[in-house]
């Protein structure tokens, strides 16, 4: 498109021209300034459409040889997810802290299918949005390219969105609640370990208890239970007669690991490491806690759980 100044350039050089023909012919030799020299030329260059949805949508590479444009649509998803599988590396540092989330990068498909501007519309920090967008990015050094989108039968500039998606197995949740640091009544992330919360973590197996009361009753037994079925009376603290009570201390996570396992009460003989044993195997269950939460949402939340040692009969004499 031609902006006006180039218009007006045009219209003053064209009368520029008549007025010197005209003086030429009747020996007026002076010409004219010629507005080129004090008028710039600007010529504006129509920007290409951006389209949203198009008749045919750009496909990730490697299935053009299908026979219908569904069925290539069909295996491209299936190769670009493939390709994402393959390349998406998650970073260190969230997973060390346990960062979790969708990540959504936007970019455009050209005309020749190369990607270009591409932008982090959603990040979960800790290098995840980076290594999205390194991804995107390396799908130009492919051996072939996307097919772009078609409108009317023309190869058209298309916005394309894909979300990635960065979750961590269940064994590194796990893993990372066990060795879960504490400092500073803070955890990973800066989140904050609660002592009283609106609903208090609960041990799995009674959520078909509707009334809030019983089931948390159902609960502590259920606990119980667990507790005296799979602790062992160690053999030390059975021949030297000790008994006591080992108070634990856990944090029960947002999503049902425990962690950050002390003792905060100890007893000899291998009890306290018993204790600790068979707080750690909550973690294998099927089943994983019901998460505490604070106003409707799941937060950290510490838990004090004792577990009662005593022998009777044989232990009292031995101590007498």
């Amino acid at each position: 498109m031609i902006s006006l100044k180039a218009k007006c350039a045009f219209l003053f050089l064209s009368l520029n021209l008549l007025l010197v023909t005209i003086g030429n012919a009747t020996n007026l030799s002076t010409p004219l300034n010629n507005p080129l020299d004090t008028l710039p030329l600007d010529f504006e260059e129509e920007e290409e459409e951006i389209f949203m949805m198009v008749e045919e949508m750009p496909r990730f590479p490697g299935c053009e040889d299908a026979a219908t444009t569904e069925e290539k649509q069909k295996c491209s998803n299936t190769e670009m997810i493939k390709y994402i599988s393959n390349n998406l590396k998650y970073p260190s540092e969230a997973r060390k802290n346990g960062v979790e989330g969708k990540v959504v990068v936007q970019f455009i498909v050209d005309k020749d299918g190369s990607i270009d501007d591409i932008s982090l519309l959603r990040d979960i920090g800790s290098g995840c949005g980076e290594e999205a967008v390194r991804v995107v990015e390396n799908m130009n050094k492919l051996s072939k390219r996307w097919a772009p989108g078609k409108q009317k039968g023309n190869n058209v500039r298309v916005k394309f969105t894909l979300p990635f998606s960065f979750k961590l197995s269940d064994d590194e949740k796990k893993a990372l609640a066990e060795e879960m640091p504490m400092k500073n009544g803070k955890v990973a992330k800066d989140m904050e370990i609660f002592e009283v919360v609106d609903e208090s973590p609960r041990f799995p197996g009674c959520e078909d208890v509707k009334d809030n009361k019983e089931r948390e009753e159902c609960s502590k037994m259920e606990l119980l239970k667990y507790i005296y079925t799979n602790i062992k009376y160690p053999k030390e603290a059975r021949e030297q007669g000790i008994d006591g009570t080992v108070i634990i201390q856990f944090v029960v996570t947002p999503e049902g690991y425990i962690g950050d396992i002390e003792a905060v009460q100890k007893v000899e003989g291998g009890c306290t490491e018993a204790s600790i044993k068979v707080v750690k195997g909550m973690n294998d269950l099927d089943k994983r806690w019901i998460p505490g939460k604070q106003e409707g949402i799941p937060v950290h939340v510490q838990y004090t759980l004792p577990i009662k040692f005593k022998l009777e009969g044989e232990s009292e004499e031995k101590k007498n």
